[in-house]
């Protein structure tokens, strides 16, 4: 499967957000100790967003996806049916800011079920879920949507893009209006909603409408309908939903979810066409559970995500940086931010050396003369950035041109005291340097080897 990564991150039916810098609005906040009284269909209601720290809520949503892939192929474009399910089982406690938009979006979940399997294709099959170990997660809102952070370990990609679930209780809390309403007013939301609710990262055209369809005893239904052209991980993107929502009008409690999104997405840096359409439902309702935290721990943001090599290594890396494709032989990440491609990584094992020992360094130059003879680049610099009793890191770095733009490159080789090696290739454009920063260090010192498994006994 040319063009498909091993776990169809890039299939994620949660659609991950990306940067959105858009008009932040304030969310109405009502006191809790407000007077409730029943109200007819002539009669404005006031649904404005409540948040109670107090109260503690179950959660459970599912997201089923169908459609048609696209990836290119040497002979054109092949298309691939896809079929994904996803199911999110937590208990939530929503916590107040005082900030306003999506950066006043905070909570603590603990999640009971993630996980989501796949089918591209007749039969290439991928599942992915949340392990136990990390069933706490901080919930904090920015301007290019929700941030989890476990409180146990480091998310892997994989895990973080899950957790990206589409039409996420805490942004649909934002359709609701902010003035009093009669039955079949309509209403718009603030400029951010659509996109996080989308899972966009960059919005051209966009609009998203609400309206009051009926009042049943305590319970206002909603329905809203949106349409957005925009981009998401640096593909162009055109997606339109239609939903209901119910809420308690006494307790502002979103009771309960239906909603269907449609996304039509180009091929992008780190993504394949894309046809779908995507279901999500989701109940909430109020439970008695005081073992959730009732505050946020803001050192958990601060954590990278980690990745796991076939090869024993691991790494930590930002969440601007996605999985491209992956097979035995290396994995290919590449740089997102502000959905533009900025840099890419190529990783690779390298030759096992004996333990202490390391590939020499007039070989490593020699090494990557040969990979950059077809590229007329040209050595620039070496040197040695790390020698000690764990790991020693030779660099070079290159500089050449394709079709007139100067691409920079850095090699890594990177040797455990083990003898493992490990081949590290960053490539971005000269014009992207101060973007790219200090990427590779900071991926560097966080290297480390997993355990090799011990061999079990042998047992007559």
């Amino acid at each position: 499967m040319h063009g498909l990564h091993s776990d169809h991150r890039h299939l994620s039916i949660w659609f991950r957000v990306g940067s959105c810098v858009l008009s932040l609005l304030p969310v109405t906040i009502v006191a809790e100790d407000e007077a409730f009284e029943p109200v007819d269909n002539g009669t404005k209601i006031s649904l404005a967003v409540r948040i109670d720290p107090d109260r503690v809520t179950q959660l459970e949503c599912h997201v089923t996806v169908a459609g048609i892939l696209a990836t290119p192929v040497a002979s054109g474009v092949r298309h691939w049916d896809l079929e994904s399910k996803a199911a999110f089982k937590f208990i939530q406690r929503q916590l107040p800011s005082e900030l306003s938009g999506p950066l006043a979006l905070r909570a603590v979940r603990y999640f009971t079920q993630a996980s989501s399997s796949t089918r591209v294709g007749k039969d290439h099959r991928t599942k992915i879920a949340l392990p136990g170990s990390n069933s706490l997660i901080h919930i904090r809102g920015s301007d290019i949507g929700l941030h989890p952070a476990a409180a146990a370990h480091p998310l892997s990609r994989g895990q973080f893009d899950l957790l990206q679930m589409p039409c996420d209780p805490l942004f649909c809390a934002s359709l609701l209006p902010s003035r009093d309403i009669f039955v079949g007013e309509k209403w718009n939301t603030d400029n951010w909603v659509l996109p996080r609710l989308a899972g966009l990262e960059a919005v051209t055209d966009h609009s998203l409408s609400c309206e009051l369809k009926s009042l049943d005893s305590d319970v206002a239904q909603i329905q809203f309908t949106g349409r957005a052209e925009g981009a998401v991980v640096g593909s162009a993107s055109t997606v339109e939903l239609i939903g209901s929502l119910s809420v308690n009008i006494e307790s502002r409690l979103l009771l309960e979810l239906s909603c269907q999104l449609k996304e039509k997405r180009s091929a992008g840096p780190v993504s394949p066409g894309l046809d779908a359409s995507v279901n999500i439902t989701w109940t909430q309702s109020i439970v008695d559970w005081e073992k959730i935290p009732t505050e946020l721990n803001d050192a958990l943001f601060d954590k990278p995500l980690a990745l796991q090599t076939p090869w024993r290594l691991v790494f930590h890396h930002s969440p601007e940086w996605h999985i491209f494709n992956q097979n035995d032989q290396v994995i290919i990440l590449r740089q997102i931010r502000d959905g533009a491609l900025i840099s890419q990584c190529n990783v690779s094992a390298g030759v096992v050396m004996p333990p202490g020992q390391h590939t020499s360094d007039p070989d490593f130059r020699s090494d990557v003369e040969t990979a950059i003879q077809a590229r007329n680049g040209q050595i620039i610099s070496e040197e040695t950035i790390r020698d000690d009793n764990q790991w020693r890191i030779r660099h070079v770095q290159v500089s050449g041109c394709i079709s007139d733009i100067e691409i920079v490159r850095d090699y890594y080789l990177c040797t455990a005291a083990s003898g493992d090696q490990f081949s590290l290739m960053f490539s971005h454009s000269a014009s992207d340097t101060n973007a790219f920063g200090d990427e590779p260090n900071q991926l560097l010192s966080s290297l480390f080897l997993v355990q090799r498994r011990a061999a079990l006994p042998f047992r007559n």
